[in-house]
């Protein structure tokens, strides 16, 4: 064996090793896209993720989840639904589908410690559960368009008589009348 020959071989065997020391800090990859649909209270809510951990090494994949404006996490565990493509399930049952919604984050770890996650418990995701009775649903969504908030509105009978036009005269009157104001102190 040549000089030439032991230097690659010594090369190779070290990225090999580098390699594999570098995997045990990389974290793993979530891929997890929320969904903006209302839900209906009372019925099951699946979610499915995908994971990819650094050579399969995924140990974890947990859910947290609160209703909204709770203080405290439930945890509950995804469970590896198609192993090929690294996805995983799982599903929160009718008793936890309540109005106002679900607030919720996924974290996942994997055999080496490292730790990823696609929401934190300060800032969760959340999933609206709409009132069956709500007439009316508005969509808002900030400038940048990442975060979307859908907000099931119940619309009484109250809102459809006069007072609702009242309210409406009153607030143009208003409106008008400060134009008017500023307009004479030009």
């Amino acid at each position: 064996m040549n000089i030439y020959a032991c230097v690659l071989m010594a090369v190779v065997n070290t990225v090999s090793v580098v390699q594999v020391y570098a995997d045990e800090f990389m974290p793993p990859e979530i891929r997890y896209r929320p969904s903006n649909a209302l839900i209906e209270p009372n019925k099951s809510v699946s979610l499915t993720v995908q994971v990819e951990g650094r050579g399969g090494s995924v140990k974890d994949v947990l859910l947290y989840y609160r209703q909204r404006g709770a203080l405290d996490y439930n945890i509950t565990k995804f469970k590896l639904h198609l192993k090929q493509e690294s996805l995983y399930t799982v599903t929160l049952g009718p008793e936890s589908v309540q109005v106002p919604g679900i607030e919720y984050f996924i974290v996942v770890e994997d055999v080496f410690g490292n730790v990823a996650s696609r929401g934190v418990s300060f800032s969760p995701m959340v999933m609206v559960v709409y009132d069956s009775g709500s007439e009316k649903v508005l969509q808002k969504s900030n400038s940048l368009g990442k975060h979307t908030e859908i907000i099931a509105i119940r619309e009484s009978a109250k809102s459809s008589d006069g007072f609702a036009r009242y309210r409406w005269i009153v607030i143009t009157a208003g409106i008008l009348a400060t134009g008017f104001v500023y307009a004479q102190n030009l």
